[in-house]
């Protein structure tokens, strides 16, 4: 889909000329991930020749990312940013708002307490270039999500996928699965090592959405046939933020948008799977929470030997400067004592030259006569 490394080492010269707004704010996107997003912003063309100039974001929170999509969205004309989230806390979009210029802000579009769900009256038919769902993450979520935005988009928009085979919360893998199941052109973004060669891969993933209605079915029906998993993440009294007024809405939409089979199949799928969450949801809850308890404990026991690993590592430091104070206080007990010694040898060489000098002067002349002059004089 992308040639490996190309974006990300774009993107890398440009994130260098932006503030470090993942320090100021808080993000969860990994500064790898947002080279890619800057480089491919930046230097990507479609067909006919025309740059990225209109993408969504599902999934906002304090908005880093969406910053750093904005600025270097911005430095073309035409460009602009819509977001959605469900949420309408005051921290939605903070860094947005904090750091955007006045003319950035003009072609940035936030919707607070909106989803997916909610597109048609967002999107207003136009079709976007890129994508970035990066909303809830646990099944059936993010299928949810695309189907919505595929009616919205043309046949070369791009679709990014964050925390696709990510295994740090339990059951927050429904990007996982559709980045798993999906048989077209995909791609996942690289870490760069000091060199800016390709490195392992990163947990944001893209995935090309084919023109052909029945390869698109053939990559959507695996996901809906995976059943439902309790979310690490509380959204409603079964942790499952799905239920079947949200079903019917998602079949109405589709009867719009798609073919009315696959529409019927789509529901009776999901509802199936509905049906079978509720009767075992408290074993999925249960399994859920002994599996983040395992992760928690897990990260916990990973913190606690960094931590010691660190101890360690300053004890070391200590002790090697303990041994060079070591070696340089014997190196001047030996510059001592070889001075001390070479006194000791001066002394004696001055007193035996005295004595010598002395034995000299009791010979001479001068000193034989004084002596007979001071007996006379007694």
């Amino acid at each position: 889909m992308f040639e490996t490394g190309k974006y990300e080492r774009i993107g890398f010269e440009l994130y260098r000329q932006y503030s470090d707004y993942q320090k100021k704010f808080v993000s969860l996107c990994h500064e790898h991930q947002i080279y890619f997003l800057l480089g491919l912003i930046n230097s990507h063309t479609f067909k006919d020749g025309r740059p990225i100039e209109t993408a969504l974001e599902l999934g906002v929170s304090h908005g880093v990312t969406s910053l750093y999509i904005l600025k270097e969205g911005c430095k073309k004309h035409c460009f602009n940013l819509f977001g959605l989230d469900l949420s309408e806390g005051e921290h939605i979009a903070q860094a947005v708002f904090g750091e955007a210029t006045p003319e950035e802000l003009s072609r940035y579009h936030l919707f607070k307490k909106h989803t997916s769900y909610d597109i048609e009256k967002i999107a207003s038919g136009q079709k976007f270039d890129m994508v970035f769902i990066d909303a809830a993450h646990s099944h059936p979520h993010p299928i949810i999500d695309l189907i919505h935005v595929i009616p919205y988009l043309h046949e070369e928009s791009i679709v990014l996928l964050h925390d696709v085979i990510d295994y740090m919360k339990p059951n927050a893998w429904g990007e996982s699965f559709i980045y798993s199941a999906w048989k077209e052109e995909k791609y996942r973004t690289v870490f760069l090592d000091k060199d800016q060669n390709p490195g392992r891969s990163t947990t944001l993933g893209c995935i090309k959405i084919p023109s052909d209605r029945k390869e698109l079915i053939g990559n959507i029906e695996p996901v809906l046939r995976t059943p439902f998993r309790a979310s690490p993440w509380k959204f409603d009294e079964v942790y499952l933020g799905v239920n079947k007024k949200d079903l019917i809405r998602l079949k109405a939409f589709m009867e719009k948008h798609y073919d009315k089979e696959f529409a019927e199949s789509t529901f009776n799928q999901l509802h199936a799977n509905f049906e079978d969450y509720m009767k075992n949801h408290l074993l999925y809850i249960h399994e859920t929470r002994f599996f983040d308890y395992l992760v928690m404990q897990f990260a916990d026991h990973s913190n606690r030997i960094d931590d010691i690993c660190n101890e360690l590592d300053e004890s070391r430091k200590a002790l090697s400067q303990v041994e060079q104070l070591k070696r340089d206080l014997d190196e001047s007990r030996e510059k001592l004592s070889k001075f001390e010694q070479l006194n000791l040898e001066d002394m004696k060489k001055r007193i035996d030259e005295m004595h010598r000098w002395k034995t000299r002067i009791q010979k001479s002349l001068p000193y034989r006569i004084a002596r007979k002059l001071r007996a006379i004089f007694k």
